[in-house]
């Protein structure tokens, strides 16, 4: 099982290298910019774009990341604990 696993890497790594040859002498080209896109705004050399795709819902969802640990969040919250000098 292990011969069968190593082989199946090595293809994919020589596919891999194929590939790579391919797209670095220019044979192949990677396609870019496939998403259509409206400037909303330009400010000197910044630019805003809204990439257009299809609705999947009808409301849009914001995701925030969790940017701290609940250890964290709760000691910044609770008054540190007094001292026994």
């Amino acid at each position: 099982m292990a011969v069968t696993e190593w082989q199946a890497e090595l293809e994919r790594h020589v596919r891999r290298m194929h590939n790579a040859a391919a797209m670095a002498s220019g044979v192949r080209r990677p396609n870019l910019g496939q998403t259509p896109r409206r400037e909303i705004l330009a400010i000197g050399t910044a630019r805003l774009y809204r990439y257009e795709s299809p609705r999947t819902h009808d409301t849009p969802v914001l995701f925030v990341p969790n940017l701290g640990s609940a250890a964290h969040t709760s000691s910044i919250c609770s008054p540190a604990p007094a001292s026994s000098s």
